[in-house]
């Protein structure tokens, strides 16, 4: 298990160009989540969301699990950002079907903030 971790946070350095240790959110970050992904958001079209419990602390740490313990890759999107992502043992929100979702994904900048997090599956 530590071996994994220490991959994964190997990855995250090598990908981010900073190591990881806890979340944190870039100034836009929270805003974008509350926008887009909280429980009261209108966001058009439809998009996974968070529960009506889920706080910024809640999500700051399940961030961080996911940044320390999933799976890691570069985005797709050529911008220098690493996409994270974690399935956990209960459901974190809903997907955008509103099925119940346990897989996170977060979104770190070339800086390691998070721009994004948001349930998928």
């Amino acid at each position: 298990m530590k071996s994994y971790l220490l991959k994964s946070l190997l990855l995250v350095v090598f990908l981010t160009g900073t190591s990881v240790d806890a979340a944190t959110f870039s100034a836009n970050g929270i805003a974008h989540i509350k926008e887009r992904h909280w429980h009261n958001a209108k966001a058009s079209p439809p998009t996974s969301h968070f529960p009506r419990d889920m706080t910024v602390k809640k999500l700051d740490q399940l961030a961080t699990q996911t940044i320390q313990k999933g799976v890691s890759y570069l985005s797709k999107n050529g911008n220098g950002n690493s996409v994270h992502e974690y399935t956990f043992k209960k459901t974190i929100g809903a997907t955008t079907q509103g099925k119940p979702a346990r897989t996170l994904r977060v979104v770190l900048n070339p800086r390691g903030e998070i721009v994004t997090a948001f349930p998928i599956r």
